[in-house]
């Protein structure tokens, strides 16, 4: 008998992107992604220093929010 994988809720990083993959203008806030996850807006911004690491861009644009404006190839 295998013990079944339990649902657990997606990482913060795995929501800033699905957020960013939603929004219909391509720009979601900070402000929105932080209240979101339940998190300070520097913690957003830390996340999103993560991802570029590990290959993802940005862009901020000011009064409208982060852009997601490139993927690591390996995607």
């Amino acid at each position: 008998m295998t013990a079944a994988t339990p649902n657990l809720p997606p990482s913060t990083e795995v929501t800033i992107l699905r957020e960013l993959l939603a929004s219909e203008s391509g720009c979601v806030s900070g402000n929105h992604l932080a209240k979101l996850l339940g998190i300070s807006r520097v913690a957003v911004w830390m996340q999103l220093q993560k991802l570029t690491k590990q290959g993802f861009a940005f862009e901020a644009q000011k009064s409208r929010g982060y852009k997601l404006t490139g993927t690591p190839p390996h995607l």
